[in-house]
């Protein structure tokens, strides 16, 4: 391990760096190199500066990205650097780690953690299809039973489902299932360690949570902990709560009354289980068991406390052999408390989450990396070079003698390395700027300021003297112009950005596609800056079009323009699928539409079965046809970022279409997407017969321009 300070802090080492390089280049001119010589005492003053350059650089990041206050400017040309995570591209750990949900086990979780009425939820292949894959159905157990909770729940559990929506994949119903009151007629010893009230209560617990365990909560501290590393922590899909999900994915529909029986002995308090029957209602008819008991597809078991409280003679507790009377609201109350505390620690784990710093990005300290103090106020006074200038016994009262020309040549040759300084805290002052990823951040990748801006003045004259030019900062600024190409820099440090997401765009292949559509162009660098947008916007959004590459479109929300595109956070959902908005950015076509087609299927009924396969996971690409010039490239172009993309299970078709058809397509297309955005608002302001008209509008004209295609 490295002892001591680091090169560029050392100044002693940096000193005889210095005098060694001398000697080595001038040794034939130079040969004092004592500390009286005005050469050794420049290097001195040089070898200090480049201390404090090495150890501003060598501030955290957090605070050389931090925001400045707007009334302090930071260095020409840009003062004030206000930027967001989605602006840098360097995301918190919950976002870039999540992505859209995938599996049946994701999307329980999900639900778990976004909709607050809902105790259990499972997700199964829909009845009655017509053999159509990718529908599906979401059963859910709520917590309360009323109307409008009930109407809440349905509608929470299909906007969260929709948010996060597989693509080409949909959920035809959600349906609430009833439940399963069962009656425990029992004989339980218990032991002395609780009351009568509490072990019944711990019973009634135990058997509720283990029959269908509904998901438990927990904190990052927790997890970390028990050993999980933050991406095993925030792995799935992105959401307020931890959820700890290790019920089965696929719901039981029957359970042994031995089951009963393991769950009730385990239960604090008990010591044995002397009889244990369970009693229920099937199809109307009164059974009792100690067998089985079923409940079906539609229902879900729920131990009824209140009969089961209400007969005292079929459910005993004992206490060496003696019965224990018990207090029915007591029981109650100790379980209605129970569900309290158990949502109280779901509040507890999302504010646990929100002030875990790995939830946020590192708070910086903003620092004033541009500020420069000149060199020249450290030089002995003898010189002249300070702000106080030289002792007037040494300047000639019209400031015309040889001292005073020498101060000013030796301060000019000093400007020299202090500007190259100067400039070098000003490129650190501008990392905010380097980072951004705003279609307005200046394009810049250098970056300069002007030495002594307002610096005091000595004996009527600038420090610099008379022989600083007045253009000075304009010839400084084209001088870093010519040094900086700004674009292809920008590319690079763009695709520096994409590749720590291991992404890439594919440059040559863009460019070659862009050239052979293009009529003219006066700016030879148009592609390259269009691109540099693209992937700027790609990094700004890249939590969606990376996490969320596999999910569709939110079809409840109405289809954003094109400046409100990357406006809503992901979790949230989007109006276009997340493949969509990724191939628009990948290539440059703002055109193009996927469309899925298990979405254009009929709502209302089954007439159309024999549409099966063309509903089954897939889609189609459409995009338009250039009429001017061979569009084979671009086509070629946009069919290999699509395979690159698509998901594999996923088929599609690729359709260009001439001005007229896209035209009329996109008409249809809107007109479809403005009838699904109605029909699923709350409350609905379209019916399911317009929704299916539309569908079956740009159903037709898909069909239609696919078979031609085929020809």
């Amino acid at each position: 391990m490295p002892v001591g300070l680091a090169e560029g802090l050392d100044y002693k080492t940096l000193f005889d760096a210095g005098i060694a390089l001398t000697q080595k280049s001038a040794a034939d001119t130079w040969t004092d190199y004592n500390l009286h010589d005005p050469g050794v005492t420049i290097l001195e003053q040089l070898c200090y500066a480049l201390t404090d350059l090495a150890y501003r650089a060598g501030w955290p990041i957090e605070d050389l990205l931090a925001e400045p206050p707007k009334s302090e400017p930071i260095g020409e040309p840009f003062k004030d650097q206000r930027l967001r995570e989605k602006e840098t591209a360097l995301f918190n750990g919950p976002d870039i780690f999540a992505s859209a949900p995938v599996t049946e086990h994701d999307f329980r979780s999900l639900l778990f953690a976004q909709v607050e009425n809902l105790q259990n939820a499972w997700l199964r292949r829909a009845p009655g299809t017509r053999r159509i894959q990718g529908l599906y159905a979401i059963d859910v157990q709520p917590y309360e039973w009323s109307e409008e909770a009930l109407n809440q729940t349905r509608s929470d559990s299909r906007n969260t489902y929709l948010a996060a929506r597989p693509l080409c994949e949909d959920v035809d119903a959600i349906s609430i299932l009833q439940p399963f009151p069962i009656k425990i007629d029992a004989e339980i010893e218990i032991n002395n360690t609780d009351t009568a009230n509490d072990i019944a209560a711990n019973i009634f617990a135990a058997l509720q949570t283990d029959l269908l365990p509904a998901p438990t909560y927990t904190s990052i501290s927790i997890r970390r902990e028990e050993g999980y590393s933050y991406d095993e922590i925030f792995e799935g899909p992105a959401v307020d709560v931890l959820v700890v999900n290790a019920s089965p994915d696929r719901r039981p529909q029957q359970l042994a009354v031995a089951q009963f029986t393991r769950i009730a002995g385990g239960a604090a308090g008990v010591d044995s289980i002397r009889r244990l029957e369970l009693e229920f209602q099937l199809d109307g008819r009164q059974e009792r068991t100690t067998s089985v008991a079923p409940w079906g597809p539609d229902r879900v078991p729920t131990i009824d406390v209140a009969a089961t409280l209400n007969a005292p003679g079929d459910f005993q507790l004992t206490r060496a052999n003696k019965a224990q009377k018990l207090e029915p609201g007591r029981v109650r109350s100790n379980i209605e408390h129970r569900k309290y505390m158990a949502h109280e620690d779901v509040f507890a784990t999302m504010r646990a989450i929100g002030s875990d710093p790995y939830n946020r990005a590192p708070s910086g300290v903003f620092r004033s990396p541009a500020t420069y103090a000149s060199i020249r106020d450290q030089f002995p006074r003898i010189y002249g070079l300070g702000r106080y200038g030289a002792p007037h016994r040494l300047l000639s009262p019209d400031g015309r003698s040889g001292r005073d020309a020498k101060i000013a040549q030796l301060g000019t040759y000093l400007s020299i390395f202090e500007q190259v300084m100067a400039n070098h805290l000003a490129q650190l002052a501008n990392a905010p700027t380097l980072f951004s990823l705003r279609e307005k951040a200046s394009e810049a990748t250098y970056f300069w300021q002007k030495l002594e801006s307002g610096a005091p003045r000595a004996a009527g004259r600038g420090v610099l003297g008379d022989v600083t030019p007045r253009d000075y900062p304009r010839s400084l600024a084209a001088l870093v112009e010519r040094q900086d190409a700004k674009l292809d820099r920008r590319a690079r440090l763009l695709d520096h950005l994409l590749a720590r997401f291991n992404e890439a765009f594919d440059d040559d292949d863009w460019t070659a596609a862009q050239e052979a559509v293009r009529r003219s162009s006066a700016d030879a660098h148009a592609d390259t800056r269009a691109r540099n947008i693209a992937k700027a916007e790609f990094l700004s959004d890249y939590v969606f079009v990376g996490g969320y590459r596999g999910a569709g479109c939110n079809y409840a929300l109405p289809l954003p323009g094109p400046q409100d595109m990357a406006a809503c956070e992901p979790q949230f959902g989007r109006a276009v699928s997340g493949l969509e908005r990724r191939l628009r950015l990948l290539t440059g076509v703002s055109e193009l539409f996927i469309v899925e087609h298990i979405l254009l299927r009929n709502r209302a009924d089954a007439a159309d079965a024999d549409f099966a396969d063309f509903y089954s996971l897939r889609l189609s690409a459409v995009a338009p046809r250039s009429e001017t010039a061979d569009s084979s490239a671009m086509e070629a172009f946009i069919e290999g970022v699509i395979e690159e993309n698509c998901p594999a299970h996923i088929e599609y078709d690729c359709l260009f279409l001439n001005a007229l058809p896209m035209t009329d397509f996109t008409r249809l297309h809107d007109a479809w997407r403005r009838a699904y955005a109605k029909a699923f608002a709350d409350p609905p302001a379209a019916t399911m017969d317009e929704l299916d008209q539309r569908s079956r509008d740009l159903r037709t004209f898909l069909m239609q321009r696919l078979a031609a295609e085929t020809l």
